[in-house]
């Protein structure tokens, strides 16, 4: 009797002692997807705004890197002139920010 007892302390200790470095690698994953998705929320929400403020006359690169100035905007999409004469419609989702004239889009 007395070493049936000393086995389920000897397993349950096992069991807790199991636990402590995998928890704690567990937890830093937890931590780092959770930071991750917040840094994500952060970024969709900044580039919302930005596609919401752009207006009629604003220099924009897509997406794609397809430069042009905004002609018209309408619910979803905005009319983009790309060359005198060539106006595209794209959706607000494929501006990729203002233009600058470097080739790198700006917030």
């Amino acid at each position: 009797m007395h070493l049936a007892s000393g086995a389920h302390a000897a397993a349950a200790g096992k069991a807790a002692g199991f636990g402590g470095p995998y928890l704690i690698f567990i937890l830093l994953i937890v931590a780092m997807m959770v930071w991750m998705f917040t840094q994500q929320s952060r970024q969709q929400k900044q580039k919302r705004q930005m596609q919401a403020s752009l207006g009629v006359g604003e220099r924009v690169i897509t997406a794609g890197g397809i430069v042009g100035t905004i002609r018209a905007v309408e619910a979803r999409t905005f009319q983009l002139e790309v060359a005198e004469g060539v106006t595209l419609q794209v959706t607000k989702s494929a501006i990729g920010g203002r233009y600058q004239g470097d080739g790198e889009p700006s917030s």
